[in-house]
């Protein structure tokens, strides 16, 4: 028997394989377990009938597949300049390099670090941000629904130079559904502000990572005083005057610090003023960063005991469960990878790992001096990531090599289990100016262990509601 494409797991309760052909976690008996162990491990065994029917049986139907992939191959490479030219989705602006805070996870504050560029004084002109959304318009025609974001920077700190690009927006383009979002740290927000997004279809993403004595530590003002207070002001005027509409264009995101209390950066969610608002949250990344992240003791064992909670209330059948805010991201994650776990009739011959957008279609990111990236994420000063401009517009060569990173390693890409759930992205894998192969690979061992603890998590599901009856 050749050795199927697939990859086991187990828990306290069942054995399992999750089938790489047919995206689908398997439930077996434990002859069958071992007997599939020692098949993928080249072990010796002894032929059992009642376990060899069993494999004939899963055989038959459609499980067990030893197919694998023939080539790795994004399937929209060929469709690459079509996506590019008629059906870009997002146009993110830098509209200015400024902040007047000084976070001290950002990389862009960081001035030891060569990976990233620095904070600068430069401004987008009108001149480049109007050439952008002209650039948009005709790269457009083919989508739907049309975002214009801002992003710094600090973007409210041109707030003046915002309105004048939303205006020319709603000028040009006719006939869709146009919307505006904004990423800021909310120092800066007025009743104005709020006024003029409510009316322009504005949706406004706020930072903040926990009460004062959390958040202070990371995010000050650039004298070093801390900006918790001065947010906490302008939201409670905003919730005084605009109440529940605030939940219909505003949203929270939390870096949480993992040195610091979980219990804690959850508490400033008790405060009226974010009743009903959206809440995600992302630990703070140290990428562009000589630091590394650190973890304290408390913070994971919080973490994941309230991850398990999220996850008995995600079973839907324990009534009055409470969740934190700062967990609601994970487990809508768990809920999303659940989704995608749609039966499939096997691999094609072609095609890549899982993890790669489209650069530049789904959130075409322009700098100050009007330089393409695919994201507001990748390294500004990189010349990978960089993808074009607005005079010379893309330079599909390097679009395609983003797109297709699963070609730095064909071979490992090929037989590995975890194809269809990697999570690898380019902006990681950049070493001395180009794409690295041994970049992609010291990724592949975590992202690995990433989906099999997130099947995990469905099999827990599972066996909530037939073994534990929940």
């Amino acid at each position: 028997m050749e050795k199927p494409f697939i990859h086991l797991l187990s828990s306290i309760n069942g054995f399992y394989f999750y089938d790489v052909n047919k995206n689908e976690v398997v439930n077996v008996n434990k002859d069958v377990y071992d007997f599939l162990g020692k098949l993928l491990n080249d072990e010796e065994f002894k032929q059992n009938e009642d376990t060899q029917n069993k494999i004939n049986k899963l055989k038959q139907n459609g499980y067990l597949s030893s197919n694998t992939l023939k080539e790795i191959k994004h399937p929209e490479t060929d469709n690459l300049e079509y996506h590019l030219d008629r059906h870009i989705d997002q146009l993110t602006l830098q509209v200015t390099q400024d902040c007047n805070l000084r976070c001290s996870y950002c990389a862009y504050s960081k001035f030891d670090n060569l990976t990233q560029r620095n904070r600068s004084n430069k401004e987008m002109s009108i001149e480049t941000a109007t050439k952008a959304i002209d650039f948009l318009l005709r790269h457009s025609n083919d989508s739907e629904k049309i975002v214009i974001s801002f992003y710094g920077g600090e973007p409210l700190l041109k707030f003046d130079f915002i309105k004048e690009i939303i205006s020319y927006a709603k000028e040009n383009f006719i006939g869709k559904e146009l919307r505006f979002a904004l990423t800021t740290n909310a120092t800066l927000l007025t009743e104005e502000i709020i006024e003029y997004s409510i009316n322009n279809n504005i949706d406004i993403m706020i930072s903040l990572d926990g009460p004062e004595e959390i958040h202070d530590i990371n995010r000050k003002f650039a004298d070093g005083t801390g900006s918790f207070a001065k947010i906490i002001y302008n939201l409670q005027k905003l919730k005084d005057k605009y109440g529940n509409e605030l939940r219909d264009f505003l949203r929270v995101n939390t870096v949480m610090d993992p040195k610091n209390d979980f219990d804690k950066m959850n508490s400033i969610f008790e405060n009226e003023i974010f009743e009903g608002l959206d809440v995600g949250s992302v630990i703070v990344e140290n990428f562009f960063s000589n630091e590394q992240t650190t973890y304290s003791k408390e913070f994971i064992e919080k973490y994941f005991y309230q991850i398990f909670i999220g996850m008995v209330n995600l079973v839907g059948d324990i009534k009055g469960l409470k969740t934190y805010p700062l967990i609601a991201s994970v487990i809508n994650s768990i809920h999303t990878f659940k989704e995608n776990m749609i039966e499939n009739n096997g691999l094609p011959e072609s095609t890549a790992p899982s993890g790669p957008c489209i650069p530049g279609k789904r959130r075409l990111f322009v700098n100050v001096h009007g330089e393409f990236f695919p994201c507001e994420k990748v390294s500004e000063v990189s010349e990978v990531m960089k993808i074009g401009n607005l005079d010379e517009g893309f330079n599909i060569k390097k679009v395609k090599n983003l797109l297709n990173i699963g070609r730095l390693t064909p071979e490992e890409c090929k037989k590995c289990w975890a194809l269809r759930k990697c999570t690898i992205c380019a902006k990681k894998l950049e070493r001395k100016g180009k794409l690295s192969a041994d970049a992609k690979l010291e990724l592949c061992k975590g992202v690995r262990a990433s989906v099999e603890d997130d099947l995990k998590k469905l099999i827990l599901l599972k066996e909530c509601r037939t073994i534990y009856r929940i």
